[in-house]
């Protein structure tokens, strides 16, 4: 099974700056289109694995998005978990 992150946001600009700012923190961080299973007004996700999490949640106040998802993923079958914010 696999474990991971995304965040969604309202539109691409969104999404590109929290990119850059993550990476700019030396987070591994890649922008992914939104799963089809979920609804987003922008069709772009940032995805980041479990293993950076609890970093990555340190920085979450001050990043503009939309939703935090946890994905667990198993063969083509995945289950969403969304975190309130």
């Amino acid at each position: 099974m696999e474990e991971y992150y995304i965040l969604t946001f309202e539109n691409t600009h969104q999404a590109i700056s929290c990119e850059k700012a993550l990476h700019n923190q030396g987070f591994p961080v890649r922008i992914i289109p939104v799963p089809t299973e979920l609804t987003a007004d922008c069709g772009l996700c940032l995805r980041f694995e479990e293993m950076i999490f609890t970093a990555v949640s340190k920085v979450l106040n001050t990043i503009a998005y939309v939703s935090l998802y946890k994905v667990k993923k198993n063969g083509f079958n995945k289950a969403f978990t969304k975190f309130l914010r």
